[in-house]
């Protein structure tokens, strides 16, 4: 419920909605459409060998563009994130690493009323219906949610735990998979990514077959 998380629940949701969303609906339909068996250890593994990579670019690409994108700041100027952690760490020193000098701000930095009233919360988030619809969908019902002075603690917290699933494929066999593979091209659609699953699993199936 604490305001000072509007920040990390905004940034979430601009996550949801620039990937994980995206790629939710892409397994679902691959479960629903395509053959995937999410209780199969060695699907999962075939899902992790094709598109974990994939995944992992769009994220780091994702986190890139957020990071130089320009946004207002409490004094109305406008900077993007690495630039204000860049000139911070020149203005302040390097705060959290190993050996820096602790830093403390100057006793006017927060003489204002209106920088005090701006300082870490973003009221603007706060009443965003969006951003409430989101944190509301993946968290549990607050049942104390109207009584500011006690802190909830859910009875039991999300957790999710994943082992690592192991290649029954040989070598030569992997290597015959991807040589299949390579005449896929992967246009970043989800028709050709469906595509690109369905023929990954009917070759990994012949594959095993031949060992029987």
């Amino acid at each position: 419920r604490s305001v000072y998380n509007i920040h990390i629940e905004h940034l979430w949701v601009d996550l949801a909605n620039g990937i994980s969303s995206k790629w939710k609906l892409f397994f679902q339909d691959l479960e629903v459409s395509s053959g995937l068996n999410v209780d199969n250890a060695h699907h999962i593994w075939l899902l992790h060998h094709l598109f974990l990579d994939i995944l992992g670019c769009e994220i780091h690409g994702w986190a890139k563009a957020w990071n130089h994108h320009r946004m207002s700041t409490y004094d109305h100027s406008m900077s993007s994130p690495h630039k204000m952690c860049f000139l911070s760490m020149l203005q302040h020193g390097a705060c959290g690493f190993e050996g820096a000098p602790t830093f403390h701000p100057p006793e006017d930095t927060l003489q204002s009323d209106k920088a005090v009233a701006k300082y870490g919360i973003d009221w603007d988030g706060v009443d965003n219906h969006g951003i409430h619809s989101h944190h509301d969908m993946v968290n549990q019902p607050d049942p104390l949610s109207n009584n500011p002075f006690v802190a909830y603690i859910p009875e039991t917290l999300n957790h999710i735990e994943v082992d690592e699933p192991n290649c029954l494929l040989s070598p030569e066999q992997l290597a015959h998979l991807h040589a299949h593979l390579a005449q896929f091209i992967d246009d970043r659609t989800i028709h050709s990514r469906g595509h690109f699953w369905e023929q990954a699993l009917v070759m990994c199936i012949q594959l095993m077959s031949l060992t029987d």
